[in-house]
Parts: C-alpha cells; structure tokens; sequence
C-alpha cells in the first residue's frame, strides 16, 4: 500500500473486489467532501476497469485509483502498471466526445510523471483517455524519445483492447509498482536544463 494513491492493490486482487469496497477505502482516505457524483464515478470507473483487465495476464500488474502526481499536487483517475508500462488512465464518465482540455489534462499528468517521478525517468508511460460513452475510434501507438507515447483515446469498450495491446511494449523493464510509487520527486537533467537555460528566439 502506497500513500501517494487513496487506492492501491494489485490487480488480481482488484479484480477480486466489490467496487463498493473499492470506492469506501478511496472515500475514507479523501480530504474533501463528496458529492454524489464523484462516487458514481469511481464506481463506473472501477466496474470498466474490471472488465478491461478481465482477460489480461495480470500477475504482476498493479492499479492506484487518485494517484498523487509530483508537483502538480493533483490526482489522476487511474495509474496501472503492468509489465513495466505505466499507464495514465482518465475517466471522462458520461462524455461521448473527446476534447482538447481533457487530453491535454491526461498528457500533463504523464509528462510530470516522466519528467518529475525518479522511478517513471525510464519507463515507458501512456497516457489514455476514455470517454464512456464515446464510439470507438482507432489508435495507433507511438513514443517520443523520451519513451512518453502520444495520447490514445479510447472508448469504454476499447480500453481492454488498448491495454493487452501495448502491455507487450519491448521498451519495458519490469519494476515493482509499489517502490515505483514511493520512489519520490526528482527532476530529469533535461527538465533542469530547461529551466536553467530557458529558449530565447534570436532574430
């Protein structure tokens, strides 16, 4: 158990929960007040994970439900790690198109994932989006140098499909997902160079 998630298991024991368990250790560990809302959502949230994750080998996967992201102090939906790829996971429940705040949203949380997280410097991420009720779209999956793919987008019936695909990413290293949590804030070179030397236009 890890506290920079309200939830976290592996996922053979996930599958094993009821969600109303699920979303009363997500509740009891939240600061704020609840609507109803919310809880409706965790638990759509959990009820399509269970059965994206149904027929996956997920021995050694791991999934944190409001998964504390370094720096920005805010939460992601869902983190999976499974095989040694981190997945950004956000729930768009209701939605049936996607839009552009809301991918640029998911891309944030996995570029400080990879740029701020010492244990996610070298793992390959994938940021996804779901929008429940949208239509199925295709997806293609490419990485940048830094091992960050593109944001997919992904249906409620498609999430499955995604996540068997691109768990069988050769980049991938094996890692334990807990210790990968608790591994703490630290800044890549290139992200401190950055800073350090911001760009400026010559003309």
């Amino acid at each position: 158990m890890t506290r920079r998630a309200f939830y976290s298991a592996p996922i053979a024991e996930f599958m094993n929960t009821s969600a109303d368990h699920i979303i009363g250790v997500i509740t009891s560990n939240h600061t704020q007040q609840l609507r109803h809302e919310q809880t409706s959502a965790w638990h759509v949230q959990t009820q399509i994970l269970q059965q994206a994750l149904n027929h996956l080998d997920v021995h050694d996967g791991h999934v944190f439900f409001e998964f504390l992201i370094p720096r920005m102090g805010k939460r992601a939906d869902i983190v999976i790690v499974l095989n040694g790829v981190i997945y950004v996971i956000e729930f768009k429940v209701g939605a049936s198109q996607f839009h552009a705040v809301d991918i640029r949203q998911t891309v944030s949380y996995a570029l400080d994932l990879k740029h701020f997280h010492r244990g996610s410097h070298s793992q390959p991420i994938i940021p996804i989006l779901v929008a429940t009720k949208a239509a199925s779209v295709q997806y293609q999956l490419r990485f940048d140098a830094d091992n960050l793919a593109k944001p997919i987008k992904a249906s409620q019936s498609d999430l499955s499909e995604i996540i068997a695909f691109t768990s069988q990413v050769e980049l991938a290293q094996p890692i334990d997902a807990v210790k990968w949590a608790d591994s703490g804030y630290l800044p890549t070179p290139t992200i401190i160079e950055a800073v350090s030397f911001p760009y400026t236009e010559t003309v």
